[in-house]
């Protein structure tokens, strides 16, 4: 092959190496445009789990009867499929099973609460959001495994 032949052949192979490389840059810059979507999602996602925790913790948004997840969605300005979505991955759940376990886990602080006796389950479950005292005590037996009742005798007992 005589110099001018293997000059084509270098320039050819170096043309090459630079698309190659340009191609290797562009993916490169979606990595790490999609890496950064991802990023803020996560930063939304858990701006959006504070808030969701907050209302739970200091709002007791779950004493609410009514509450719905497209009412609480609303509440906390995002749209139903992502809170969901967040409830799912976080707490392993759908949204009535996170709302009745709130609910629970306030109707044991109140059953522990010495100052209980002043209150009957009706009136908690009432307080802690369920329309009646049959779904308060089916569900707290689900969650915690026994009923209400027999959760205070355990309580008294120790």
């Amino acid at each position: 092959m005589d110099k001018s032949g293997k000059n084509k052949k270098l320039q050819e192979s170096h043309i090459n190496l630079l698309a190659k490389g340009t191609e290797l840059q562009k993916k490169k810059n979606e990595l790490i445009a999609l890496n950064t979507q991802k990023i803020q999602q996560n930063q939304q996602q858990l701006a959006l789990l504070n808030s969701l925790n907050h209302l739970i913790t200091e709002g007791k948004v779950y004493s609410n009867e009514d509450i719905t997840l497209k009412n609480l969605s609303q509440e906390l300005s995002t749209n139903e499929v992502l809170l969901s979505q967040i409830i799912d991955d976080i707490y392993s759940c759908t949204f009535f099973e996170f709302i009745n376990e709130c609910r629970i886990k306030e109707a044991q602080k109140i059953l522990l609460n010495p100052e209980f006796k002043m209150k009957t389950i009706k009136n908690i479950a009432s307080r802690i959001g369920f329309s009646t005292k049959a779904e308060f005590v089916d569900e707290f037996q689900k969650i915690v495994g026994v009923t209400p009742a027999i959760f205070l005798k355990m309580k008294n007992l120790s």
